[in-house]
């Protein structure tokens, strides 16, 4: 019997006992949210709504041998006064203040001067912004 192209050229094709649920959930979708968010800081920026104007945006890994340590920063813009380090929460519980607090001291750790923090989240905060910090929940997005 002569196989379809599909089944030639795709091994996976037929097999019943793979499911994209889990990895669709808790690793494409975060992905697309973090595009997202930086796409609207591009946005904005274009705009002229960031309070400072940024040259350059991008992710940040760090890697620290001695302490083995070693993560990434979600989005990170550079202006003249310094960095604006963004991280994404897609998560189905507000973000809390002990995890915006371990996020900014895994910020701390990386020795970049740091001039604010911005936090995006999917379901919003538990915690109020404090000095130098920014939050943006999920409809923040929908603003024009």
């Amino acid at each position: 019997m002569m196989k379809s192209l599909l089944e030639r050229e795709n091994p996976l094709y037929g097999r019943s006992d793979l499911s994209i649920d889990e990895d669709f959930e808790s690793q494409l979708v975060p992905q697309v949210f973090e595009d997202i968010c930086r796409q609207y800081l591009i946005l904005k920026n274009k705009a002229g709504k960031m309070d400072i104007p940024f040259e350059k945006i991008g992710k940040y890994w760090y890697d620290d041998p001695v302490n083995h340590k070693n993560g990434e920063l979600d989005v990170v813009t550079q202006d003249p006064e310094g960095y604006v380090f963004y991280e994404v929460k897609f998560r189905k519980k507000p973000v809390a203040r002990e995890m915006i607090d371990e996020e900014i001291e895994q910020v701390n750790q990386c020795g970049l001067f740091c001039r604010k923090y911005g936090f995006f989240s999917r379901t919003g905060f538990d915690a109020e912004p404090g000095e130098n910090e920014v939050f943006i929940p999920l409809e923040k997005l929908y603003e024009r």
